[in-house]
This record gives C-alpha cells, structure tokens and sequence, in this order.
C-alpha cells in the first residue's frame, strides 16, 4: 500500500478505538476524518463508519451501551443563545492559550538525563496540590461530570480552570503518556461554567450547567480544530443536548474561526515548524559563505496536508523559485517540493486527501555553514533551480538559503 493508504488505515484506527472507548461511534468515525485526516471527502467516509461501527460493536458485547455524561435535558432559552455569541470567541481565545502551552510542555520534555526523574517530581508536587484540590488528578472525567450538572461552585471553578491546564501541561512536559481528548473538554465545560455563572447575574434564565455543555462543546471544536466531530461527540457523549443544539452550533462557530484565525494548529498536530529559529550569523568564522544567506524561504512539516502544501506553494511571490523545504518532528531539513510534483503528483495514491507533505518531497542536496565561498560556488553552478540550502553542520536545521547570481558565476 502507499503511504497515503496506510495512513487512511491508522486514522480509521484510532477512530474506532475512540468510538469504542466513549461509546462514540459516529464521533469517531469523524474523529479520524476531520481530526487526524482533516478531510471529509466521500472516498474516506465508509472505511471510516465501517470500523468505528465495527470496534463500537464488538465493545457492546463488553461494556453498557450507555452515555459517558450523564445530564439532564436542559431547556433552550434566549440567554443562552446570546451567551453562546458572545463566549464562542472568548472561548476560541483560551483554547489557542491551551493549544500553545500543551505545544510548550512537548518541546520541553525530557528525552535523556532527567527523562527518568521528571515525572517523579511532577507527579510529588501534583500530588501535593490535590490534598487540597483533588479534582485535578485524573484525565477530568470526574470533574467534568459535576460541572455539566452545576455541582462546582464558583470559587473552586476559578481555581480549577486555571489549575488544570496546568497540571495537564506539566504532565505531559514530565513526559508521561496520556490523552488529550477529555482534559481538553475538562477545561472547556470548567471555562463554560465559570462564564455561565457570571452569565446568571446579568442575565438569569439559562440553566447553569448547560452553559457547561456550551463550552465545553467550544473548546473541544477548537482545540481539535474540528467543529463538526465536536458537536458530534458531545451529542453522542451525553445523549441530552438537541434541546440547546442552535446555541451549540453558534458558540462552536465563533469559537473554531477564532481560534483557527490566531493559529491553525490543533492540540494534536503538535508542533509547526517555522524554519526562523536558528540566527544564521551566529556561527560566522574565516569559513563562513560570502554568499548572503536569505531568509525569505518558505517551509512546511513533513505531515502538512496536500491543501496546505498546495497553499504555501501558491504564498511564494514571483520571481523565486517555486520551492517549499520540508522539515521534519525535530525541524531538521527532510527534502524539497518542487511545485511541478504538487501539481502532478504521479506517485500518489487515487486517494489524495491523505496525502502528507512527506509523499510530495523529493530529496535536497543541502548545503552546510562550514562550507567556502568556493564550494557553494561549485554547488550552485549545478542547481539548476538556482537555489540551495544552508543547514547547521551539526543540528541540520534549516539556516536559510543561498541563491545563484543573476550575472553568470566565476
């Protein structure tokens, strides 16, 4: 199989292991579509239902077929709906905050040395906080539950929503495993319920834990960057929200274009890579190019969907070459797209919207900053683009590029 049609495989996968988990089946199924696919084209959808419904199924024989919130049926008001305008950006607002310091806390995770004693101290100290905060241990089930039928009041939910994340951000920097799915609606129904109940003063009338559902639902969408498979998830999660289903569907809205405007990068995609990081002139000795080193140069991750390659392509202004550098999880140059392989991608698979950045890239012949004036002249002589990479000798990181004299070369 190509690699575009096993990562169909591995999206539907997870998927279906999410809708057997939650007893989700359709959120799981759109779980890997929109989530880890990003793409609701019809040829993904049937392998998708079939092996959410099928792995949904099978646990039925296991486990109750029941929701994993239990809540009542809350009644569909007029501050409710006004609410859900007003906080959906609010809540697109935190959750890109949420977004980044999860990013945070993976970049600084121990890979050597202190990878063994991290968690350790990590978990000493949340075990310490949760004497007297006890909700904070655990993936937030437990937490979530009381708040979608109002049984935290409004102290501890200004304390918890601001300790959570964090003690989820410190998890994950220690190191240790875990999901991210119900931390992310953890904070968004404690977010919900914090506003819902500010909300009631000024305007009483709305349900109090429903404005936990609301956020809940906002959050979720923007953090997954996936409104459709979050309302859909919540739906499935606790059976008892068709009643407040308009104003779901407008806090979800604001909330997945805010924070999709403030940054694209979802609670699961991890780490962007800029290619800007490194300072090109910091390693400049009596062997460093004379050639200046460029810093207009447009870069994406090896796991870049095939729209996103297409996009930055098309970002490139006239006049250079149509050229993106890949890099990999450790920003590290992996390749080079050619706008001629986007465009005519012979080697993909029939199912080109799983295709990733990775199966478009073709290899560099990078240059490194330790090089001479005269080797990279040598080296450019043969690029026919014109172009090359510099990447540090040692990291192979992207430093920026050296471009080909418009007069003809010594």
């Amino acid at each position: 199989m190509s690699s575009a049609e096993t990562r169909l495989l591995v999206a539907c996968g997870a998927g279906a292991g999410m809708g057997a988990v939650y007893n989700v089946p359709l959120g799981g199924a759109l779980f890997a579509l929109e989530v880890l696919l990003g793409s609701l084209t019809l040829p993904l959808i049937p392998p998708a239902l079939a092996t959410s419904f099928i792995a949904t199924a099978v646990s039925w024989l296991f486990m109750p077929a029941k929701p994993t919130y239990l809540i009542p049926t809350y009644a569909l008001s007029m501050p409710q709906i006004i609410f859900a305008m007003v906080f959906g950006p609010i809540a697109g607002l935190a959750s890109s905050l949420f977004v980044k310091l999860i990013i945070r806390a993976e970049e600084v995770r121990p890979h050597r040395g202190i990878a063994m004693a991290a968690p350790i101290v990590v978990f000493a100290i949340l075990a310490c906080a949760s004497i007297k905060f006890p909700q904070l241990l655990g993936n937030g089930k437990g937490v979530t539950q009381l708040a979608l039928v109002d049984r935290i009041g409004l102290p501890l939910l200004a304390i918890l929503v601001v300790l959570k994340p964090l003690a989820t951000s410190a998890c994950v920097a220690s190191g240790a495993p875990g999901g991210l799915f119900t931390p992310s609606l953890t904070f968004g129904a404690l977010l919900g319920a914090l506003a819902g109940h500010l909300w009631s003063n000024l305007w009483p009338g709305g349900a109090p834990g429903s404005y936990a559902v609301l956020g809940g639902a906002a959050v979720l969408a923007a953090t997954m960057q996936a409104p459709v498979a979050a309302i859909v998830l919540v739906l499935e999660l606790t059976h008892h929200v068709t009643t407040i289903m308009a104003p779901m569907l407008a806090i979800v809205a604001g909330a997945s274009v805010t924070a999709r405007f403030i940054d694209r990068r979802s609670v699961y995609s991890g780490r962007t890579h800029k290619g800007r990081g490194a300072n090109p002139t910091a390693a400049h000795d009596q062997n460093t190019p004379a050639y200046p080193l460029s810093q207009e140069f447009i870069t994406v991750s090896v796991s870049a969907n095939y729209a996103e390659v297409l996009e930055r392509l098309l970002a490139i202004r006239a006049g250079r070459p149509r050229l993106l550098y890949v890099l990999n999880e450790n920003a590290q140059l992996a390749g080079r797209i050619r706008i001629e392989s986007a465009i005519h991608p012979q080697a993909l698979a029939p199912i080109l919207a799983t295709a990733a950045a990775g199966d478009l890239m073709e290899p560099s012949k990078a240059l490194d900053n330790a090089l001479t004036t005269a080797e990279i002249t040598a080296r450019l002589r043969t690029e026919t683009l014109g172009e090359l990479p510099v990447t540090d000798k040692k990291t192979g990181r992207l430093l920026g590029v050296v471009r080909r004299p418009h007069r003809p070369l010594p």
